[in-house]
């Protein structure tokens, strides 16, 4: 069976060319999958927030999914999250942030930046941004379970 495959080098090729394609079609499901979970819960892209305390500040290997975890963790209703940071707040929060015009922007158009460090499916904002996500849109049983 192996011997006339290895014979024609063509096969190799095919082959090869086959796995590929459908690594890249698993590559887009994931990222599509990835996105319609990110329109669920998320509320704009926001300047960093000035009165409220980061619950994780300067971690290099920040994610969407830490983030979210610490701020269900603690009770919050929104979970913001930028660069290398977490903000955990109430609903009423919302309205003292200000809207960030270029990071939604740079969001849209999907630079490398708007990625999370930790995770590069993940979106994050740029520094200098944050991610706002209300948590009372995840279902109950995301609440009840931490995603590594």
């Amino acid at each position: 069976m192996f011997s006339n495959f290895y014979k024609n080098p063509e096969n190799i090729n095919s082959r090869i060319d086959e796995i590929l394609r459908l690594l890249n079609l698993f590559d887009r499901l994931l990222t599509l999958w990835s996105e319609k979970q990110f329109f669920l819960d998320f509320l704009g892209v926001f300047k960093q927030p000035v009165n409220i305390e980061p619950a994780i500040y300067g971690y290099g290997l920040m994610t969407l999914t830490q983030c979210k975890q610490a701020c269900i963790g603690g009770g919050h209703e929104l979970a913001m999250v930028g660069r290398d940071s977490c903000w955990c707040s109430a609903m009423t929060d919302l309205n003292s942030l200000v809207p960030d015009l270029i990071g939604e922007s740079e969001r849209l158009n999907s630079t490398s930046q708007t990625y999370c460090l930790g995770n590069d499916i993940q979106r994050c904002a740029n520094t200098g941004s944050v991610d706002v996500y209300d948590l009372g849109k995840c279902s109950d049983e995301r609440r009840n379970k931490v995603y590594l």
